[in-house]
């Protein structure tokens, strides 16, 4: 049931897709569906292998001591994630995903300076690391923005309302001096409405 809402959004909206996705097949489901990336365990090279990397995100749930959890988180591999990481790129892989498991849920802010080691660790061939677990305010965007390559994922900040999809725009948008930015205004189905301007406040109302 939620793949088939999934393949209804990605008819719509970028989507990135994970969860589920045990097979060959599955993948192949979401993908023809215009999902733009489906994400998948790092468990299975064999799985991973056969995915166009274009369209790919390994996932990797790691611990404080940047071991690589498998099974649900279940199971300590005991390999290291940069370990991990360059058995990856040789399969091809250039997006990850990193879930720090001691954070993640619990609100209670982003583990810094692991991040910083594993960044300035992880070989140029990733091009893109999306970071989850601990996001809970905006200083932490803002840290993990301030690295070319990390694109953060945020899910209990936003659900327990700790964070708004506005405050979060707001954080992204280079206003002008005035506290100003242009916008073009669309309807629910694309159609361009016009040109207005916004401030925080009226981007925080509309989103």
């Amino acid at each position: 049931k939620n793949r088939e809402i999934i393949k209804k959004l990605a008819l719509k909206y970028p989507v990135h897709t994970g969860g589920g996705l045990r097979s060959l097949s599955d993948v192949e489901d979401v993908l023809k569906s215009n999902v733009r990336r489906c994400t998948v365990a790092s468990a299975d090279d064999e799985l991973i292998a056969k995915i166009p990397k274009d369209r790919l995100i390994v996932e990797l749930s790691i611990n404080e001591n940047n071991e690589v959890l498998i099974h649900g988180r279940k199971t300590n591999t005991h390999v290291n994630i940069i370990t991990k990481v360059n058995q990856l790129i040789e399969l091809g892989v250039t997006v990850i995903s990193i879930t720090f498991v001691n954070a993640e849920g619990h609100l209670s802010g982003i583990p810094r300076k692991q991040i910083q080691d594993l960044v300035v660790q992880i070989p140029k061939n990733i091009e893109k690391i999306y970071i989850a677990g601990g996001i809970s305010t905006m200083d932490d965007l803002e840290y993990l923005w301030s690295f070319d390559r990390i694109i953060p994922q945020l899910g209990s900040a936003i659900w327990k309302s700790k964070l708004t999809i506005g405050s979060i725009f707001n954080g992204m948008i280079n206003f002008d001096g005035n506290g100003i930015v242009s916008s073009i205004i669309q309807d629910l189905n694309g159609l361009v409405k016009g040109l207005c301007y916004m401030n925080r406040e009226s981007i925080e109302q509309t989103c």
